[in-house]
């Protein structure tokens, strides 16, 4: 598992101490620290690099505890931007590329076993924690994934500037075409996603190319001209809330709440929302395009 992750691209020191809190399950820096035998002090530097890689989260407490979010999801997500990344930088050195890809393509073995500690180690800790802090925009997406797969009913989502993602005109029609031949070959639809968000995100393109998908993907989406907070809402069990970002991603901050009691309070205020927003249609996102 280490030489694996050294060569995918983390310090020897980095994956000692990540598997050391794989094999822990939830731990303080000083007690991962002491397994893995990295300086206390080099230890809370890396710890903080893999918070923000996306591989760890924080979970709120004295004293601070962190805990691995799901390995599938989190290296599916950092493989699949170095292999991006390689191609890109040995562009003219093929064999060094080849190499390189070799490495990561053996992710699989590793991943298993990852993924093997995790379920006996460490999903108690995120999944039974009522606040978990996901900093950066990796942990919030890996989480994200990791929690839409266990959907039944419906997601509720409230989108507010500034945007956080961004997709490619090319990438949007290449996944509408996807959807497209999945609905032709019968394939079941995925739970239905609610999005809200605010008017004036409309006049961003890039924005409006990305309701257009969505829109083709089951999703309802209405607009309102203000909104309280950014959030998503998973069934009755879970939600993620933004509390901080600006125009630095790897600064942005939100907060994994699951406490079925906040989140129903959440569903209440959405759905008083959602009755007061103008719905808007296929036909509504074309016309917006045409125009910007």
């Amino acid at each position: 598992m280490k030489q694996f992750m050294i060569n995918a691209g983390f310090s020897e020191k980095e994956a000692r101490l990540y598997i050391s809190l794989l094999e822990i399950g939830e731990a303080t820096v000083d007690e991962c620290a002491k397994v893995s035998g990295v300086r206390r002090t080099t230890a809370y530097q890396l710890m903080k690099k893999l918070v923000e890689k996306g591989f760890v989260a924080e979970i709120i407490g004295k004293p601070l505890r962190y805990s691995c979010l799901p390995p599938k999801e989190a290296f599916s997500t950092f493989l699949s931007n170095k292999i991006g990344e390689t191609k890109l930088r040995y562009e003219e050195d093929i064999k060094k590329m080849n190499e390189e890809l070799h490495s990561i393509s053996n992710s699989n073995k590793f991943i298993k076993q990852a993924e093997e500690f995790y379920q006996k180690y460490s999903t108690t800790s995120i999944n039974d924690s009522e606040l978990v802090v996901l900093r950066g925009p990796a942990a919030a997406e890996n989480i994200n994934r990791h929690l839409y797969l266990k959907l039944r009913e419906c997601a509720r989502v409230i989108s507010k500037f500034p945007i956080q993602f961004s997709l490619s005109s090319n990438e949007i029609e290449r996944r509408i075409e996807y959807i497209k031949k999945e609905r032709a070959a019968g394939v079941p639809e995925e739970p239905p996603v609610l999005i809200l968000f605010e008017s004036d995100m409309l006049k961003n393109k890039e924005f409006a190319m990305v309701l257009k998908f969505k829109i083709f993907d089951n999703h309802k989406i209405r607009h309102l001209p203000s909104l309280p907070v950014k959030i998503i809402i998973y069934d009755d069990y879970a939600c993620i809330v933004d509390i901080k970002h600006n125009k630095k991603p790897e600064n942005w901050t939100r907060l994994l709440i699951q406490n079925k009691e906040f989140v129903k309070y959440q569903i209440i205020a959405f759905d008083a929302l959602w009755e007061k927003a103008t719905p808007i249609q296929l036909e509504d996102i074309e016309k917006i395009l045409e125009e910007t």
